[in-house]
């Protein structure tokens, strides 16, 4: 056999051998290479955009739970609706990612994750839907509460209308009845019927009072009713409101009957706003009621959020394990293609040296050696270096073969880098997607990752965030460059505390950066033992929460201006209470002090008769003992004449003081504008200086002669008058009680100047004047620069109705602050009849 088979033969069945083994390791290769290619195939196409789309919805969902809260702040319906279109469209988003995630990702791995999502969006849908129509109700409870709100304003103010006439004119009967009482022209009975009648009109002035009091004390309930927030306070102001409204509903029974009716359908008006299931108090506890429930929808919310985001966990780890189990496969089908690759060009190695060195010599042997060199290059992993075997026989087809073998596995090698790099790329542009600040870090606390987002809301850090630098280090530089306020902790608390915090994470955290802004840092410990933080600002949340406690801040401000008003109106009451003790008073002295004057004249007169009688006989004395008779009848006539002079004077400030108490219109006539102001002068010092026996001013009068007369009502111009001159001694008092005031002197002066139409008037004084900011508001009822105690801010605001309503002239205010302070009243001469004629209630009596 060996005779008839040849070395050519033998030679070319052990090439055809060598060439065999190099063909199956060549299939081997190119096997092996589909198979990795494969494996490769599908990490990207499976389990990498099963991670991503995991990811989008989980971002998708937290999207549609941030928004969520905001619905409970919206205070219209095109907000309402703007802001669930936009939560609707999400919601859509986030169903149609659950389904082409489940197209795309499930398998029988994943079957329980994705079995969990499905619940998860539908419960966030449901209650979604759930709390659109807590909103919509809410909504529809807000305008009934504006209505009712509306309704209470107006029947309080139809209240008050309807009670002030009647106590006003109740109280014009008290004083009138009171003077009959007190008259002693009347008889006994007639002052006894004028008794009886003053005790009944007491007793209805104090119902109506009670009345007006209940009415007000029904509004201010109903007010707090509308902002309380514990349903257990509301039972309380519902059932005060019952007892005030039949308290009210008695008082009423006892009044005139014209009035009892009227008052009867206000009091059936608060009812119906105050009771019954469309009442302010049942309103507002229905509003509890769905703010409580949207709580709990909004804690469901959250445990649905968990679920989904535990369940987007389970399918992001199982995206990671099929990664891990296909780049396992890769390895070890690698690994077995280079050991049967070894093994393969192992055997044909050894075939070729025998065949070579027996049969071939050394002049094969070269491209042998250089085949085995690069062929073992090959199977190390160096598939870079070329192959130089040339000729044509089977040495250099096995050459051919193992260069096509190495161009492969060129090829599948750059495929593979390719595919991972846009792996990568994918991962990256997913996080960089994210609309938050987003950081990861790994188990050792160094930053693996951060998207852009991140460095924007620490623009001072731009320098410090990159890969490997550790959570420690970016919190202590966000420290020392001043990026967030740590308070009044000190920088070493703060940075302790943000630590524990951060390998801690329990909850959200908030923090208020440098420049305004508030960021919330939300953390959560990864699987491997790192940190994932997402930064969210919030500065919009957090600047509507300031601005409800704003709101509520003035709410609080205004009760309190409300409280110091009724505090006014009630020292207004009793200033009027002690002018009508005044005007008592006065009735009372002018009696006696009639008979003062009425005896001086007939003093007088007798005194004279007595002197005529003795003219004869003074002759007789001596005129030493006439001169000294002459003495005592000069100064008897003297002391008399004085004692008239001032009862009269004395009269006419009683006068005064009536007129100046009754109020109202009085009767207009002509009276000397000088004379009137000399007298309401003295009246003021006077009056000052019994109040404070150490007051003094110095009183400059500058008195045009030409002035004349003026048709004025003189009780009422006297209260202007002696309301300007008041508030200048006041004002005088604070300026000198004012450090640095040693050498100030008090000053007030009057002017007056006459035209042929008018008479100006001017009241100037040096005391602390008034500011800038105030001067526009002196004229405004119930406006006080004084305490509480110490005036009503009513004086000047009827100073003002009495010189332009009723006298048709002008009242202006100069004043320099810390200088001076002048008033400059013009009044005319002759009052216009028509246009006094055209005032309501106008009766016009001239003297």
């Amino acid at each position: 056999m060996a005779s008839t088979i040849g070395v050519r033969w033998r030679l070319l069945a052990a090439f055809m051998g060598i060439s065999a083994l190099a063909a199956l390791a060549a299939a081997a290769a190119i096997y092996f290479s589909y198979l990795v290619g494969g494996l490769m195939e599908r990490i990207a196409e499976e389990q990498v955009p099963l991670a991503l789309s995991s990811l989008e919805l989980s971002r998708e969902s937290e999207r549609i739970m941030a928004a969520a809260p905001a619905l409970l702040s919206v205070s219209d319906r095109d907000e309402h609706q703007a802001l669930q279109q936009r939560i609707d469209t999400e919601a859509q988003e986030l169903r149609e990612l659950l389904a082409e995630l489940e197209r795309s990702g499930r398998n029988g791995d994943n079957n329980d994750a994705f079995n969990a999502l499905a619940p998860a969006v539908a419960g966030i849908g449901k209650n979604l839907a759930a709390l659109n129509d807590v909103i919509s109700g809410r909504l529809e409870i807000a305008a009934r509460e504006r209505s009712l709100m509306d309704g209470l304003f107006e029947i309080h103010a139809e209240t008050q209308k309807l009670l002030a006439p009647w106590v006003l004119t109740t109280d014009a009967e008290i004083r009138d009845l009171r003077d009959q009482s007190r008259d002693p022209a009347r008889g006994p009975d007639q002052r006894a019927a004028s008794a009886l009648r003053l005790d009944a009109r007491n007793e209805t002035f104090r119902r109506l009072r009670s009345a007006e009091l209940l009415a007000s004390s029904i509004n201010d309930t109903l007010l707090k009713a509308t902002v309380e927030e514990d349903r257990a306070r509301l039972d309380v102001h519902a059932f005060r409101l019952r007892r005030q409204l039949q308290d009210l509903q008695a008082l009423a029974a006892e009044l005139d009957p014209r009035l009892r009716a009227l008052l009867m359908q206000r009091v059936a008006e608060f009812s119906a706003i105050a009771q019954g299931p469309d009442g302010i108090p049942r309103t507002q506890e229905r509003e509890l009621e769905l703010l409580q429930r949207a709580e709990i929808l909004l804690a469901e919310n959250s445990a649905i959020a968990r679920q989904l985001t535990t369940a987007v966990d389970r399918l992001v780890t199982g995206a990671k394990r099929g990664i891990s189990e296909a780049r396992g496969a890769v390895l070890s089908a690698q690994q077995f293609n280079s050991r049967l690759l070894i093994s393969i060009v192992a055997v044909a190695i050894l075939s070729s040296v025998l065949i070579v060195w027996l049969y071939v010599g050394r002049n094969l042997v070269g491209r042998l050696i250089s085949l085995s060199d690069s062929m073992a290059a090959i199977s190390r992993g160096s598939l870079d270096e070329p192959l130089a075997v040339g000729g044509e026989d089977e040495i250099a087809r096995m050459a051919e073969a193992l260069e096509v073998f190495r161009q492969t596995a060129l090829v599948v090698r750059e495929t593979n880098l390719q595919e991972i790099r846009e792996a990568r790329r994918r991962l990256t542009d997913a996080i960089e997607s994210i609309s938050e600040g987003f950081a990861l870090f790994d188990a050792d606390d160094r930053l693996v990752v951060a998207n852009s987002r991140y460095g924007e809301q620490y623009p001072g850090l731009v320098d410090l965030v990159k890969p490997g630098v550790s959570f420690e280090q970016i919190i202590r530089a966000v420290v020392e460059r001043g990026i967030v306020e740590f308070g009044d902790a000190g920088q070493a608390a703060f940075v302790r505390q943000r630590l524990e915090h951060h390998r801690n994470p329990a909850q959200a955290l908030l923090q208020k950066q440098a420049d305004g802004r508030w960021i919330q840092v939300s953390e959560r410990v990864t699987g491997d033992g790192g940190r994932v933080a997402v930064y969210t600002d919030v500065t919009d949340l957090k600047e509507q929460e300031l601005a409800v406690v704003q709101a509520k801040n003035q709410a609080e401000q205004a009760l309190a201006d409300l409280k110091q008003a009724q505090t006014s109106l009630v020292q207004a009451q009793k200033l009027a209470l002690l002018g009508q003790l005044a005007a008592g008073i006065a009735h009372e002295i002018k009696n006696p002090l009639n008979f003062v004057n009425n005896f001086a004249e007939l003093t007088e007169d007798l005194l004279q008769e007595l002197r005529a009688l003795l003219t004869a006989r003074l002759g007789e004395l001596d005129a030493s003992t006439r001169a000294e008779v002459e003495d005592l009848f000069a100064t008897l006539g003297g002391n008399l004449r004085k004692i008239n002079e001032h009862g009269e004077r004395a009269d006419a400030i009683v006068r005064g003081m009536l007129a100046h108490s009754r109020g109202g219109a009085g009767d207009r006539r002509a009276v000397d504008i000088n004379a009137l102001l000399e007298e309401s002068l003295n009246l003021a010092y006077h009056g000052a200086r019994a109040t404070d026996h150490e007051f003094n001013i110095s009183l400059e009068r500058d008195f045009d002669p030409d002035a004349g007369l003026v048709e004025v009502i003189p009780q009422d111009l006297t209260r202007v008058f002696l309301n300007l001159f008041g508030n200048s001694f006041d004002a005088t008092r604070q300026r000198q009680v004012l450090p640095g005031q040693a050498d100030y002197r008090p000053t007030l002066r009057v002017t007056t100047a006459g035209t042929d139409e008018s008479v100006e008037i001017r009241v100037c004084d040096n005391g602390i004047g008034i500011g800038a900011d105030i001067l526009d508001k002196v004229f405004t009822p119930f406006f006080t620069t004084k305490p509480a105690r110490e005036g009503t801010g009513l004086g000047l605001s009827i100073s003002y109705d009495i010189i332009v309503g009723e006298h048709q002239g002008e009242i202006q205010v100069d004043s320099r602050e810390g200088e001076y302070t002048e008033f400059r009243i013009k009044v005319p001469r002759r009052l216009q009849r028509d246009r006094l004629a055209a005032a309501p209630g106008h009766s016009e009596v001239i003297s």
